[in-house]
């Protein structure tokens, strides 16, 4: 869950350097527009690491990278008529079908029709063509 924090860019890193050898933190707020606690924290991080970086999150890394992303979504365009679970055991993606599932709505890709069994009805069978048109 995000905190609500508005994280400061690196061009507002470098104006609170630059105003902190003439202006105290409360002033370098003031002029910023930005809560007097933000300038506080930074600086304070700033004096105890000397970088002005942010330090890495917690948290499991994605299963798939940017690239393995891409192949998964241009895989499912490609080969609209093979099921999901078939897409996903390829050597190169080695993922769930939930994380499948998940990757190609972020994509705009809305894939329940390729998870599922294989159409009976007719209805059903145009509404799979008319996806993989798209």
């Amino acid at each position: 869950m995000a905190s609500g924090r508005i994280e400061l860019s690196s061009q507002d890193k470098g104006k609170i350097l630059a105003y902190m050898e003439n202006f105290n933190p409360s002033q370098i707020a003031k002029k910023m527009g930005r809560d007097p606690t933000t300038i506080r924290r930074f600086i304070g991080k700033y004096k105890k690491t000397g970088k002005t970086e942010n330090l890495p999150r917690s948290g499991r890394p994605p299963v798939l990278n940017n690239d393995e992303k891409s192949a998964l979504v241009n895989e499912v365009t490609q080969n609209c008529h093979k099921p999901l679970h078939e897409v996903i055991n390829t050597p190169d993606l080695n993922c769930s079908i939930t994380t499948a599932k998940r990757t190609l709505y972020d994509a705009g890709i809305h894939s329940h029709i390729a998870a599922k069994k294989p159409f009976v009805s007719e209805k059903q069978a145009s509404a799979r063509i008319s996806w993989c048109e798209k």
